[in-house]
Order: C-alpha cells, then sequence, then structure tokens
C-alpha cells in the first residue's frame, strides 16, 4: 500500500466536508442574521 491510496481517501473527505458546509454554511448565516434581528428586538444590550 503506498501513500497516495491514503491521500485518496484524505482528498475524498475534504471534498465531502466541503459539500456538507456548502450546504450548511448559508443556512448557519441565515440564522445568525435572525438572531442579531431578534436581539435588537429586544433591546439586547
Amino acid at each position: 500500500m503506498n501513500g497516495f491510496g491514503g491521500q485518496e481517501v484524505l482528498l475524498m473527505m475534504i471534498a465531502v466536508l466541503l459539500f456538507i458546509g456548502a450546504k450548511r454554511i448559508p443556512e448557519l448565516m441565515i440564522r445568525h442574521e435572525e438572531k442579531k434581528k431578534s436581539m435588537n428586538n429586544t433591546g439586547y444590550r
């Protein structure tokens, strides 16, 4: 077993994480914006 096999698996894992992240990040950003708005509405100090 050469090092390339392990590297390929690592690249696949990174690709999957990026794919999941691309789906999750907009969701998290929207939630963060909503949280900020709700804080402003309640007079958060």
